[in-house]
């Protein structure tokens, strides 16, 4: 298993596709695409982990959900939501207006959650955890994708096999 080397948490596996996406081309021309991991600590400064090498915050694209705790920072990379907005829209509505558009979008092929994301998934686990987190209800529940395709609604899924965030 590979672990971080900064904090020594196991993270979970990110594909080619995340990986692309996130870190620059110039970044990438001597590495391995496959094999990395993203770290799951909040406060460390590692995003992927490969063994012998890392690109940290200043080298990815966006910055994980995990890894701020800036209001302003987006919790939904393929449509824009920011935890602000979710944690207004379910103060309002007493539940998550967010969860059902993000739902319905990723129904309708809208999303790119593997590119976009830099968790390299949907985002749906994180924002309901944001509206339990005030007391509203998040629907649906949900830890990964909003809605089955052949692929998941997040095109093809990267193995899964340590915990995020």
């Amino acid at each position: 298993m590979i672990c971080c080397p900064r904090c020594g948490a196991a993270g979970r596996a990110v594909s080619r596709h995340t990986l692309t996406a996130q870190v620059p081309t110039a970044a990438l021309v001597a590495t391995e695409l496959d094999g990395w991991r993203l770290c799951p600590t909040g406060d460390c400064a590692v995003v992927y982990t490969r063994e012998g090498a890392v690109f940290g915050l200043d080298a990815v694209a966006a910055t994980p959900f995990h890894k701020s705790a800036d209001p302003a920072r987006l919790v939904c990379f393929c449509f824009g939501h920011t935890v602000e907005a979710v944690e207004e829209d379910a103060r309002v509505h007493g539940r998550s207006t967010v969860c059902e558009s993000v739902q319905a979008a990723c129904g309708a092929g809208q999303d790119d959650c593997e590119r976009k994301n830099p968790q390299g998934r949907c985002c749906l686990g994180d924002i309901g955890r944001l509206v339990k987190a005030i007391g509203a209800t998040a629907e649906p529940e949900a830890e990964t994708c909003c809605a089955p395709r052949d692929t998941g609604c997040c095109g093809p899924k990267a193995a899964d096999s340590g915990p995020v965030g």
